[in-house]
């Protein structure tokens, strides 16, 4: 399929995927393209246990993400966060993030903001298949 579009597509240079790093088959079809693999993403896996709440500092807190209150407070974080990762440049709207709520991986009370005093300086979402963390 991609050898048929490419033809199509000259004036493309780069292409941001996530690949997995032992998926070889995938990796040699991009190679025979004359793609260069940049950097790899990694699934962390860990099996789950009951984890003890963290000591922070008496200015840190968590709080749990409440939609159509707390939107801008998770954008702050998210889009700093990824503001300089490439493929992940282009900032998210509050749209977006009241998206998430209808998706199919989203889990109730899975996104948790860290505060430092009043001011958002980290998030913490867990999927159904995935976490992700970010930090500003």
């Amino acid at each position: 399929m991609l050898e048929s579009i490419k033809p199509h597509i000259t004036e493309i240079n780069d292409v941001y995927l996530f690949i997995q790093e032992d998926n070889f088959i995938v990796r040699d079809i991009f190679h025979s393209m004359q793609f260069t693999i940049e950097r790899y993403a990694y699934f962390l896996t860990r099996e789950a246990i009951d984890i003890a709440q963290p000591n922070l500092p008496k200015d840190y807190s968590f709080k749990t993400f409440e939609f159509n209150k707390d939107e801008v407070d998770y954008l702050y974080v998210r889009n700093t966060g990824f503001a300089t990762l490439k493929g992940s440049e282009t900032p998210l709207t509050v749209e977006d993030v009241k998206n998430m709520e209808n998706k199919e991986d989203y889990l109730e009370g899975g996104i948790s903001l860290l505060y430092h005093q009043e001011k958002p300086v980290g998030s913490y979402a867990h999927l159904e298949s995935f976490t992700i963390m970010n930090l500003c």
